[in-house]
């Protein structure tokens, strides 16, 4: 219908937690406790055991991201990407700190809308709307999901 060329990036992929994939955040404090509270003490520099810290995938999508705006300068552009990705992305346009991340919620399948200005500000537009599923009955939310 709308023609558009879906294009892969690895750059683009989600956090990698390593270790501490597939678990809820309740196992997690139980099975890691000496790390969990290490992860509340420094959110972006924390680095989960084979994984990656917060700071590690920031330095990863923000390139991409910035590539994929300087090539499609002044045009739509359809990100579809994983909450942590997500809160990177919107992190950088409202220009807060990475230890921030956690402060914006991304429920499954949400939308957020950003412009992106020729002056290099951006404005936040829509954020975290999942109007478009209201209705639908499989949907689970991340909170039912542990």
């Amino acid at each position: 219908k709308h023609k558009l060329e879906a294009r892969e990036r690895q750059a683009l992929r989600e956090l990698n937690v390593g270790d501490w994939e597939g678990r809820t955040w309740a196992e997690l404090q139980e099975a890691y406790p000496q790390d969990w509270q290490a992860r509340l003490r420094d959110l972006v520099n924390f680095r989960v055991p084979g994984g990656e810290s917060l700071k590690d995938a920031a330095d990863r999508i923000r390139p991409a991201v910035k590539q994929i705006l300087n090539a499609h300068r002044g045009r739509t552009v359809v990100l579809v990407a994983h909450g942590g990705v997500n809160r990177i992305v919107l992190l950088d346009a409202i220009g807060a700190e990475l230890s921030s991340a956690f402060s914006l919620e991304q429920d499954f399948g949400c939308i957020n809308i950003i412009d992106y200005l020729d002056d290099g500000h951006s404005v936040v537009r829509l954020l975290n709307s999942t109007a478009h599923l209201e209705g639908l009955s499989c949907l689970t939310t991340p909170a039912a999901n542990g």
